[in-house]
């Protein structure tokens, strides 16, 4: 099966100035849905990789809603969490911290709910999600963004197909 581009995330600051102000984007890092017999998002960090991990890419192990969402949590996670979230991430074997310093993620990476949830308490007051649709059958649909909203992210959607909020 070809492979192809279906999403682009963009992941950036909630807000940018003193005053909150929400509609103003800057962006930190960004992540491309490669879809095809197996999907993954390959992560690209705008900014000094202080918290990179290898490989770059998250792998989405089936193409169910909840997969897509503990994907972009993970990759979320490993590329934009501070310690206390690698150490989790740690303790349950989705990461591996060498001797000097690097980040390797698990082969077959997996959050727990509870994981899940400690991983959006920490990162959604301080992010937001901006994901621009490139294909119509794409595995980022309504129901993915409700779920990442429904965990308190700020997620904005550019799509070029008029019926998304339908599907």
């Amino acid at each position: 099966m070809s492979r192809q581009s279906t999403a682009l995330l963009t992941i950036g600051p909630r807000s940018i100035s003193p005053w909150g102000d929400t509609d103003v984007w800057r962006v930190s890092g960004t992540a491309q849905l490669v879809e095809g017999s197996v999907p993954y998002w390959i992560v690209s960090p705008t900014q000094p990789a202080q918290h990179s991990a290898k490989p770059y890419e998250v792998g989405v192990e089936v193409p169910y809603t909840e997969a897509v969402v503990e994907s972009v949590l993970l990759l979320l996670a490993l590329h934009f969490g501070d310690d206390a979230l690698a150490d989790l991430l740690v303790e349950h074997h989705n990461l591996t911290i060498e001797s000097d310093g690097s980040r390797t993620l698990a082969p077959y990476p997996e959050l727990a709910d509870a994981v899940a949830e400690e991983v959006a308490k920490s990162l959604s007051s301080s992010l937001r999600l901006g994901f621009t649709l490139l294909d119509d059958d794409c595995l980022v649909d309504g129901d993915v963004v409700a779920c990442l909203r429904d965990f308190g992210f700020t997620v904005d959607v550019f799509a070029p197909v008029s019926d998304f909020a339908a599907r």
